[in-house]
């Protein structure tokens, strides 16, 4: 079993479309489709109603698009206001907009700090790391030549510090924590022979991360160990060694680091670490993703359905089933749980399109926003908008 074969979900997000019907046309540069048999409910803006322009409201919380352009190797960073996207306002144009340099072409995610003030994202191609400015856009290079063996970076609560895994060879990685600010790298050499990866932050100064020992010249996956790592003490210490993580995915921590999730099987386990309680779904799971208050969990099944965990209640509700062509390409969760933000994708003609999937009425209104015409969707990062 390859590395990539076993961790596809970490590396590649899974790609979905949705057979769309009914479309109500809500002026020259927006559409809304209602992708189930029911239109617009009560509450839903009415279409003959002029919808508020964004630069009349308040700023909030804003979804940036990485985008490529459809006729030359050039990516571009837009943001959004998340109410353009639920239908609550009319968008012609992002708030901010920038074209990244055209060396810069093998760029996958941005991945923003607590307070949105700054996103952080790699190229592949140059190996160098780049930070974007939130308000403004502008693009700096923060370090050169970085050899990461993946795109993600994972910032602490605090929005201090991130890390993330580099390669140095022979089926082997090591951890580097940077300095939000600085840019300072600092190598933990956590003294474990084995490739590590990241899982994500318990607290501003402990993490999870996963270990796979690989032996042989080929790389035989031999086995996978889970550990946690403090900062503070610079110790690795075994996260549940008794359980076989060769058996399961490995753990997903949610945002606030008091639970974790993980699959066996069939199931998605979802674990509370203060209390050590399992809970078990018989969901099927492909991919899933923490609400950004961890009291949920979204899961995409192999049966191409959405369903949500409510973690108070234990109860399991389903939200949208997808068609045979339907491929998922990226989600994101908007806060306040107001539903589920959707890049979807054609199977067959790689159209794509972005879509809001409403937790109150399991609505799903599609968004045809003019830049979409000259840029095809490669990722979506949610920006907090936080200490202005």
């Amino acid at each position: 079993m390859t590395l990539i074969s076993r961790h596809s979900s970490f590396f590649f997000l899974i790609f979905l479309l949705v057979s769309c019907a009914n479309y109500k046309s809500i002026n020259q540069d927006r559409i809304i489709t209602t992708v189930t048999s029911n239109n617009l409910d009560a509450n839903s803006l009415d279409a003959n109603s002029p919808l508020p322009t964004p630069d009349k409201i308040a700023i909030s919380d804003e979804v940036t698009f990485l985008l490529r352009n459809r006729s030359q190797p050039l990516l571009k960073l837009a943001a959004f206001r998340q109410e353009c996207l639920t239908g609550e306002i009319s968008c012609q144009h992002p708030r901010m907009s920038s074209t990244l340099p055209s060396h810069l072409y093998q760029v996958l995610k941005l991945f923003w700090t607590p307070n949105g003030k700054y996103a952080f994202f790699w190229d592949s191609n140059t190996g160098d790391i780049y930070s974007v400015d939130g308000n403004s856009g502008e693009i700096t290079k923060v370090v050169s030549q970085v050899w990461k063996v993946r795109s993600d970076f994972f910032i602490s609560p605090d929005g201090e510090k991130m890390i993330f895994e580099i390669d140095t060879g022979a089926f082997e990685t090591d951890i580097v924590s940077m300095n939000i600010y600085t840019g300072e790298m600092t190598t933990l050499d956590i003294s474990i022979p084995c490739m590590k990866f990241v899982s994500g932050w318990l607290t501003n100064n402990e993490f999870l991360f996963w270990c796979e020992i690989y032996t042989g010249s080929k790389g035989y996956l031999e086995n996978i160990n889970v550990y946690t790592f403090n900062l503070e003490t610079r110790v690795a210490q075994p996260f549940e060694p008794n359980r076989d993580w060769m058996q399961t995915s490995v753990p997903k921590p949610a945002p606030n680091g008091q639970r974790i999730v993980f699959t066996n099987d069939k199931k998605i386990i979802i674990r509370d670490l203060g209390i050590a309680q399992e809970y078990s779904f018989d969901l099927n799971p492909e991919n899933y993703i923490w609400s950004l208050d961890s009291d949920f969990l979204a899961v995409y099944t192999q049966e191409r359905e959405i369903f949500i965990v409510n973690l108070d209640s234990k109860s399991t509700t389903k939200l949208f089933s997808l068609s045979e062509n339907a491929l998922l390409e990226d989600w994101l969760w908007f806060p306040d749980n107001k539903g589920l933000l959707l890049v979807m994708a054609d199977k067959d003609t790689d159209n794509k399109t972005t879509a809001f999937l409403s937790m109150s009425n399991h609505n799903v209104l599609i968004s045809d926003l003019s830049l979409f015409a000259a840029y095809n969707v490669i990722s979506i990062s949610y920006r907090p908008m936080l200490d202005r």
